[in-house]
This record gives structure tokens, C-alpha cells and sequence, in this order.
């Protein structure tokens, strides 16, 4: 029969549990229990202080902090709106992957920031790196509204590039490039060597390349600067010329500057009265160096002739000079003739010894009128004689020579059917400047009907054309 659990008094002390009687609690072991649980809200207050002072950017007030905008690393959500620009690159930094941009068509300022999320192409769609990018570039940017890491940066489609670019001239607002002609603002860029310059400074030699968009141009590097070569003119040098790198040459008739770009370059000055001077030199941008001639040596002089009347003959040492502009001279002892027909000639050792030009008027005195040499006369036929004639022309060269028919003045050549007597006649040809000719001729049925004549020119007359230097 089973045992009923609930009968305690018939329980045999074998089936009944001790139960250990409660000790009671110490002074010691209350103490420690209370320095567990004050050790523990301790470190609860500790750790909430030191997150809140994280969480909210707390700084020491005695240390200045530079706060950079926190890099937005997520890709923006579907519902974030995306932006693409045309700038140009203002400034980059390839140490923080900053690069700043400037939106020339809202005329706005960016500063973004590149990470591995962002994809760098040039205008082709190939993958590039951001030490690609530099100032002066001009892209295309696309980018979430609210971060500031770009989506995307390629080297824009749409712009130019001008390279090697030279003889460009700039008014206040416009840059023209041959028959073009591009508009620029104050926010153009200019660099020659990393550092800004004035972009109207620019002259003809100078070498650029342009960055642009549109029908405008956003920056300009100077790749090629210019100096320049100054001379002061001296007047006891003639007929001077200034050449460099035997491209450019300038006339030096008063104080004279030249551009020439920078490097190294070869100037040689040049004139009929001294020998030439050579200057080699090497030039940087906007430097000015003066071509010292002061101390060259010059060796003769420019003689400057009038003569009356103009067309006489001038000889200076036996040859032929035109005297109708300055003639060079070298120094010393010059033997100077001038001579024409019908006037005394006229001659003059000169002393060529210093100076820079010299002035000399020569006035030919006209000999009187020579008595005219008679024309040989031929008896004429008798009147009661029958006679035949023959109709004849008579030409000269030059025209316009008197014709004289035995002795008598017939009228100026050309002369056309003048009817001539059969018989010998004496045809005879005058011209001034020219030898007087004379011809027998025997006209008959057979005979010539045209007549030609070639008149000669006197030696040292206007006729007699010289030959200058």
C-alpha cells in the first residue's frame, strides 16, 4: 500500500529531509555587496559621460580644431536627386582627393571630394586617375545634392583645348585667335609657371594653349613668355638694321624695343658703315635688355647729292652712283665728277673724314648753243628735166627725228608717202642726244619704199642710259 506523502507523523525518520538551519548575515558581507553595486553605477555614469562627449565633437578649448566637412561615402538613396555640372577645375589636391570646381553657367563654387566610389574618365569614357585632372580642365561633374564626394568626373566632350597658340590679341573682353574670336571674364585663369599674370600683357610672340567652352575661353597658360631688346638710335649710323635669329628684322631710324621670346637668342646689327656686331643673349619673361651700341666704331658716311639738271651723269671714283638718294662714302679722299651735254663739267675731290651724313648741291653751267652743222646739199633736177617719182615711207628709233630730203626739213618720223624724185638723194636724220645721220640712197623702180633708221645715242647724253649701283 502506497505511503501518503502528507502523513508526516507516520513518516520514519529515514524518509524525512534535513533542512540546514539559516545562518545570520555578518556585518562584512553586507559591505561588500554594497561596494558591487556602487562600483557598478559608477561605471554606468562613466560610460554614459564619455559617449556623450564623443557623440556631440567635444574639443579642448585650449587646442584650435580645423573642422572639415564630413565625407559622405554611401551611394545616395533612389529617391536623392542628382546633379551633373560643366566647370572648370579650379584647384586639386591629390594628397586629401579634394578638387574644386567653379559652374560657369550658374557662376557657382564647389569643394567635392574624390574616393573609391567615384568614377574618373576622360571625355572618351577611359578610366583615368585623378593626378590626370588639373587646373584649368574643364569637366563634366555629377554629384548627390546632399554629399559632398562626386559620382562621377570626366573631362568634358564639349570643350577645346588650343595648343602652341601665338600672335593672339586681347581687347577688355575678347581673345582673337587668328579670323576667330572668343569672349573672356574675370574669372579666366591665367598662369605662366604656376603663377597668375595679366592676360592684355600678352604680345605676339608670346605662346599659349586655351582651355574653353563654348564661345568662351576659361584658361590660359602661358607655355612661352616674351622679353624684350631695346637700341637707341644713333644718327651717325646709316641705313641701320637690327636682326634676331635671322627671323625678325627692324629698321633702327630711332630708339627702337623688339619682343623676342625667352631663351637664348643670337642679335646681329647691321649697317653699311661699320662692321657687324654680334650679341648673343638669353632673355627670361618681362625681362628688358638693352643693346648697347655706344662704343661701336663707324667707317664712313652718307653723301647726299643734288644735282641740276637731274638727269646728268655722277661718277664718285669712275663708278656710276644714283645720286637721287644717299649714297655711302667710306673715309677719306673721293674723286666726285658730274657731267651732260651741252654743259661744262663739273669736278671735286672730297674729304670724307667724320660725320654722320653730308650735304652737296652740284649746278651744271649750260654752254652756249653750237652753231648747226649744215646738211650736205644735193643739186636738184631741173625743172624742165621730166622727172618720175616714188611714194616713201621713212621710220626712226627713236621716233620723232627730224627728216631732211637733200637738205631740205620733210617733218618728224614716222613719215608716210612722201612722193621722192627719182634719182640719188641724201636722206638725213637729227635728234637731240642723238649722232646726226645721214644716208644716200638711189631711188629707183626697184628700190625700197620703206625706209628704216636706227639713230645712235652721244656718248654720256640722257640717251645714253648709265648704270647705277
Amino acid at each position: 500500500m502506497p505511503m501518503d506523502r502528507n502523513d508526516k507523523k507516520n513518516t520514519p525518520p529515514a524518509y524525512r529531509r534535513r533542512i540546514p538551519a539559516k545562518k545570520p548575515m555578518t556585518g562584512l558581507s553586507a559591505f561588500f555587496i554594497i561596494v558591487v553595486v556602487a562600483a557598478a553605477l559608477f561605471c554606468v555614469v562613466a560610460f554614459s559621460m564619455l559617449f556623450t562627449s564623443l557623440s556631440s565633437g567635444g574639443t579642448n578649448v585650449n587646442t584650435p580644431q580645423t573642422t572639415l566637412p564630413p565625407l559622405v561615402t554611401d551611394s545616395p538613396s533612389e529617391s536623392e536627386e542628382i546633379s551633373t555640372v560643366s566647370a572648370l577645375i579650379t584647384a586639386t589636391d591629390t594628397t586629401s582627393k579634394r578638387i574644386d570646381l567653379y559652374d560657369f553657367n550658374i557662376e557657382k563654387s564647389y569643394i567635392f571630394y574624390i574616393d573609391a566610389t567615384t568614377k574618373l574618365t576622360d571625355k572618351y569614357g577611359k578610366q583615368l586617375f585623378l593626378a590626370a585632372f588639373s587646373e584649368g580642365d574643364i569637366v563634366k561633374a555629377t554629384f548627390a545634392k546632399t554629399a559632398n564626394v562626386l559620382e562621377s568626373l570626366q573631362m568634358s566632350p564639349e570643350a577645346f583645348v588650343k595648343k602652341n597658340v601665338t600672335d593672339i590679341k586681347v581687347s577688355d573682353d575678347i581673345i582673337t585667335i587668328g579670323n576667330d574670336t572668343f569672349n573672356y571674364t574675370n574669372k579666366l585663369i591665367a598662369r605662366h609657371n604656376g603663377n597668375s599674370f595679366d592676360i592684355t600683357s600678352a604680345v605676339d610672340v608670346d605662346v599659349f594653349t586655351f582651355h574653353g567652352y563654348g564661345d568662351t575661353i576659361w584658361f590660359a597658360e602661358l607655355t612661352t613668355g616674351h622679353g624684350e631688346i631695346t637700341v637707341n638710335y644713333r644718327p651717325d649710323i646709316i641705313d641701320a638694321v637690327l636682326e634676331i635669329d635671322n627671323d625678325i628684322y627692324t629698321a633702327v631710324t630711332e630708339n627702337i624695343s623688339v619682343y623676342v621670346s625667352e631663351g637664348k637668342h643670337r642679335a646681329i646689327f647691321r649697317c653699311k658703315n661699320i662692321e657687324p656686331f654680334i650679341y648673343d643673349f638669353t632673355i627670361e619673361h618681362s625681362e628688358i635688355i638693352p643693346l648697347d651700341i655706344s662704343a661701336i666704331e663707324i667707317s664712313g658716311l652718307n653723301l647726299n647729292l643734288t644735282v641740276v639738271p637731274e638727269d646728268s651723269v655722277v661718277t664718285i671714283d669712275g663708278v656710276l652712283v644714283r645720286h637721287s638718294k644717299a649714297v655711302y662714302v667710306p673715309f677719306g679722299e673721293h674723286l666726285l665728277k658730274a657731267e651732260k651735254e651741252g654743259y661744262e663739267p663739273f669736278e671735286k675731290i672730297l674729304a670724307i673724314q667724320t660725320g654722320a651724313e653730308q650735304d652737296i648741291t652740284i649746278d651744271l653751267i649750260k654752254l652756249p648753243d653750237p652753231t648747226p652743222t649744215p646738211l650736205p646739199q644735193i643739186s636738184q633736177p631741173n625743172a624742165t628735166e621730166k622727172t618720175e617719182s616714188k611714194k616713201m615711207t621713212f621710220n626712226t628709233t627713236p621716233s620723232e627725228a627730224e627728216l631732211f630730203i637733200d637738205g631740205l626739213y620733210v617733218g618728224l618720223t614716222p613719215v608716210a608717202n612722201i612722193a621722192v624724185a627719182y634719182g640719188e638723194h641724201v636722206f638725213a636724220y637729227r635728234k637731240d642726244g642723238y649722232t646726226t645721220m645721214s644716208v644716200t640712197f638711189n631711188v629707183n623702180d626697184t628700190s625700197e619704199t620703206v625706209i628704216n633708221a636706227n639713230l645712235q645715242p652721244v656718248p654720256g647724253s640722257s640717251a645714253d642710259e648709265p648704270i647705277f649701283q
